[in-house]
């Protein structure tokens, strides 16, 4: 039922061990700038890292 969609949560993004690494709406975020640009610059990913709440070291470096 597709538009049933909006009104169920998304389950957690797991990893290993069952931390939740980030939430969904940090990976929703992380894969769109990823989308457009595959290359972040420093100032750019501290800027990503402090907009979603993360630190540096959590935002992917894809070099």
């Amino acid at each position: 039922m597709p538009w049933l969609q909006p009104y169920i949560q998304k389950s957690q993004h797991k990893r290993k061990g069952g931390q939740i690494r980030f939430t969904n709406e940090q990976t929703d975020a992380l894969e769109q700038k990823f989308d457009s640009h595959k290359y972040l610059s420093s100032q750019e990913r501290k800027k990503l890292a402090r907009n979603l709440q993360l630190s540096e070291r959590q935002v992917p470096d894809l070099r």
